[in-house]
């Protein structure tokens, strides 16, 4: 690549040197990190607890519950994505905190019109990916991060 080309606009050379099925990997993280924030907002327009007069009471109005659902939905969603720019890294430590969330997302895997079953299955395939032999290679030869 030239020197006149601005930094930002040149891909990630870490994505580049990542095997593809940790790509695919992290596309799919990306997938269902958007359905996971899709989910919130569904679940807000969805009648039902912020709706309710004893919980908006509780907690302090229904906008405070609305404001507060949004905000952990988007550092949740931020959280996961940084994760997994970590897994295309070779950062070892990714691939079971990505695992532990994708299982933790089980729970909910019946909920929001279907959209908590693809974010699951979004999830159990990535997952999948990076602890198949090709993959494990890559992480097993990176240095920790």
């Amino acid at each position: 690549m030239t020197d006149d080309v601005p930094q930002t606009a040149q891909p990630s050379r870490r994505l580049r040197s990542a095997p593809n099925l940790v790509v695919i990997a992290f596309w799919l993280y990306v997938v269902a990190a958007a359905l996971s924030l899709v989910i919130v907002i569904v679940s807000l327009l969805t009648p039902g607890l912020a709706e309710d007069p004893e919980v908006a009471n509780q907690v302090g109005g229904a906008s405070l519950l609305i404001a507060f659902a949004l905000v952990s939905g988007i550092l949740y969603t931020a959280g996961y994505l940084v994760v997994a720019v970590y897994l295309t890294r070779g950062a070892n430590w990714a691939r079971y905190v990505l695992l532990g969330v994708t299982l933790l997302s089980m729970i909910g895997a019946f909920s929001s019109h279907g959209l908590g079953a693809a974010r699951v299955a979004a999830g159990a395939v990535a997952t999948t990916l990076v602890f198949v032999p090709p993959a494990n290679r890559y992480f097993s030869r990176r240095p920790l991060h």
